[in-house]
């Protein structure tokens, strides 16, 4: 009966244990999500900004017609820059979103 109940106590600091890595697990997870839509809305700014300037330079480009040729190259990187970010950011999010799943599995897996 001794041992059963040793065994019972083991297992019940095990399961605490578990139980409290599970929910610094979902810390971290909590934490890493913050982070992530901090960054997402400076770039979301980021994007704002370069998005305004690239209409500056359209009309300037309109106005002033082909004599400014080099500012249709910068407007096209900036335009590829966006892009370049907002597949960047989309892949962020999968990754998040992958990762952010496996760790509820994860955790879900630990409290079982």
């Amino acid at each position: 009966l001794r041992e059963g109940k040793e065994r019972v106590h083991d297992l019940e600091l095990a399961l605490q244990d578990m139980r409290e890595r599970a929910r610094e697990q979902e810390r971290e997870q909590e934490r890493t999500m913050a982070k992530i839509l901090s960054e997402n809305h400076s770039l979301k700014a980021l994007v704002s900004i370069l998005e305004e300037h690239a209409e500056t330079l359209t009309f300037g480009i309109q106005k002033e017609d082909g004599k400014n040729q080099s500012l249709v190259h910068e407007l096209e990187r900036e335009r590829l820059g966006r892009l370049r970010l907002r597949e960047e950011e989309e892949e962020e999010r999968r990754h998040m979103r992958s990762f952010v799943t496996s760790q509820q599995s994860e955790a879900q897996h630990l409290l079982q």
